[in-house]
């Protein structure tokens, strides 16, 4: 049976603007969701965080977080 694998971690996403010959980059703090099978890589899911989250985005990660949980306990039945 291939078994599943998901792992949460911090990070942040970069993007990088040009205006007028001018470089700007912004970055973003978030929560990165990783689906694994067997070691591999199969699934990445970004999740975007605030200082201030809105009660959609609590519920947004709740959901994401439990949906990659069940995933992984769903394999090792």
């Amino acid at each position: 049976m291939a078994r599943h694998h998901a792992s949460f971690r911090r990070g942040s996403r970069s993007v990088s603007l040009v205006t007028a010959g001018h470089t700007e980059t912004l970055h973003y703090p978030g929560m990165i969701i990783a689906k694994y099978i067997d070691g591999t890589l199969v699934a990445e899911k970004w999740l975007p965080q605030s200082e201030d989250p809105t009660e959609r985005d609590d519920e947004s990660l709740i959901e994401a977080l439990r949906d990659a949980m069940l995933w992984s306990d769903h394999a090792t039945r």
